[in-house]
């Protein structure tokens, strides 16, 4: 146990200027501090996702899996009306049922990124991040510094022939990412190895009544390549499924959901297919 805490405190500690900065924005923080702090341009995402089981794959047929995040964002340089230079912090917690190394840790990251919108739906960015992760179960530490690459897409249209009576208050939502990374995890293993990985989703989102939940039947494509061929990180799930979003406030929602998967391993050319069920969440401040 107090190697346990060791360790914890030990990933932790980088972190111990986040409270500090938060008391700038209190009644503590006087004058030209106080003036700075409020005028920087800063938020925070929280998001998170429990699933069951983890996967459709036949491993996971009876494990089930939790994980949450947080990353608070400054910028740090606004080089132009689209383009922008932010530092970030993000800590993160996994678990799994089936006490997993690589499902089971604490990880925290300090980086830099430069963020360009491409368009109002399309955002692109390019960094680079210390990484470090604690493995809780066999009490391994890594670390190494990533390069990434991502991309964000989110787009809504309210189609005129989708506006027509019990629908007249539904959209179209394509919602997406795609991330590049190098290397591709923290194992020395994989310290040569990158990962490609992405999904899109296109859903209908309606609401239900005059109330602020909504239900939305979606259509989704997930994709996974590396570069040394491993069959797990090498793969295509196509999905159908349906959400209840429900708010978390003006900038959150919580979905709970249930999807039927396909899982192509194309390097093994294994397919697998099952239905998960999922509760996920995400909330802007």
């Amino acid at each position: 146990m107090a190697q346990l805490i060791r360790s914890v405190f030990r990933l932790l500690a980088p972190l111990a200027f986040v409270p500090v900065l938060g008391l700038f924005s209190g009644a503590a923080a006087q004058g030209p501090v106080r003036d700075v702090w409020q005028k920087l341009d800063k938020s925070m995402l929280v998001w998170g996702s429990f699933m069951a089981p983890s996967s459709v794959h036949s491993s996971d047929a009876q494990n089930a899996k939790f994980e949450i995040y947080a990353k608070p964002t400054i910028r740090l340089w606004q080089l132009a009306g689209k383009t922008r230079v932010n530092g970030y912090i993000i800590v993160a917690a996994l678990r799994d049922k089936q006490k997993l190394d690589y499902n089971s840790k604490l990880k925290y990251a300090v980086g830099v990124e430069l963020e360009h919108k491409l368009t109002p739906a399309v955002r692109l960015s390019f960094g680079a991040k210390w990484d470090t992760e604690y493995q809780y179960f066999s009490g391994t530490t890594y670390s190494a510094l990533t390069a990434t690459a991502d991309l964000s897409v989110y787009k809504t249209w309210d189609p005129q022939w989708l506006r027509k009576g019990r629908f007249s208050d539904a959209q179209l939502v394509l919602s997406g990412w795609a991330n590049l990374r190098y290397p591709g995890a923290l194992d020395p293993s994989e310290r040569h190895n990158g990962l490609a990985q992405g999904a899109l989703k296109l859903a209908a989102v309606v609401p239900i009544g005059s109330g602020k939940l909504k239900i939305a039947p979606f259509l989704s494509l997930a994709a996974k390549a590396d570069f040394k061929g491993r069959p797990w990180n090498n793969t295509l799930e196509p999905a159908l499924g349906v959400d209840l979003k429900i708010p978390i406030g003006k900038r959150g929602v919580l979905s709970v959901g249930a999807k039927t998967t396909v899982q192509l391993r194309h390097v093994s050319g294994q397919v697998q297919s099952g239905g998960l069920a999922y509760l996920s969440w995400y909330k802007h401040f």
